[in-house]
């Protein structure tokens, strides 16, 4: 990777969410220090969420809503397309992520269309994990995208 180019993150759900988790305070802390990180390092890292961020943020209670949407406030926000409505139904097809969760797909779907390097997340049931990362890897390079990292905040 050229020294230059910053390091393109997309933030699921889970990770605003964190912030205001109470009920999993080294979450919580690893969560605001990564933030801290981001604000710190605006040279190395451009963030990005999704519709589909947004999407779930609205179905919050109206107190949360307001601190999630401004948690992420000024970030780049990539909208789905054919083209990641496709790939995510590729991964669900897969047996990668349920049907139930199809979300969780389209995020993955977004960081692999849009060229993005990192998925950041909290989700470790069906995206941080060795399973996820190698079978959407490989449909990656099936499909023609590049491999992606997913990862959470404390690696970053």
């Amino acid at each position: 990777m050229p020294v230059n180019k910053k390091l393109k993150l997309y933030l699921d759900t889970s990770i605003p969410n964190h912030l205001f988790a109470d009920d999993v305070p080294i979450r919580k802390g690893a969560t605001h220090l990564f933030f801290q990180n981001i604000e710190k390092n605006k040279e190395v890292f451009e963030i990005f969420v999704s519709d589909v961020v947004i999407k779930e943020i609205e179905l919050a209670p109206s107190d949360k809503k307001a601190k999630l949407l401004f948690a992420i406030k000024g970030v780049q926000v990539l909208e789905i397309t054919d083209e990641t409505d496709a790939l995510a139904k590729e991964y669900i097809k897969a047996g990668i992520i349920p049907a139930k969760y199809e979300a969780d797909a389209y995020h993955i779907a977004i960081v692999s269309v849009y060229n993005l390097d990192v998925l950041i997340s909290w989700n470790f049931e069906h995206m941080v994990n060795l399973k996820t990362r190698r079978m959407v890897n490989a449909i990656n390079e099936l499909k023609g995208y590049k491999h992606i990292e997913i990862v959470t905040p404390e690696e970053v």
